[in-house]
């Protein structure tokens, strides 16, 4: 097992919601600058 799963593991379902939403924040972002620039 990846360090990364292990890690993921411990997390709370709290905690992997809020790093899923933080993730996808920051691809809409990508693709917004992408699209801008």
């Amino acid at each position: 097992m990846s360090i990364t799963g292990w890690v993921w593991m411990q997390l709370t379902l709290q905690e992997r919601i809020g790093i899923m939403e933080f993730a996808s924040d920051q691809n809409a972002l990508k693709w917004k600058t992408a699209r801008s620039g």
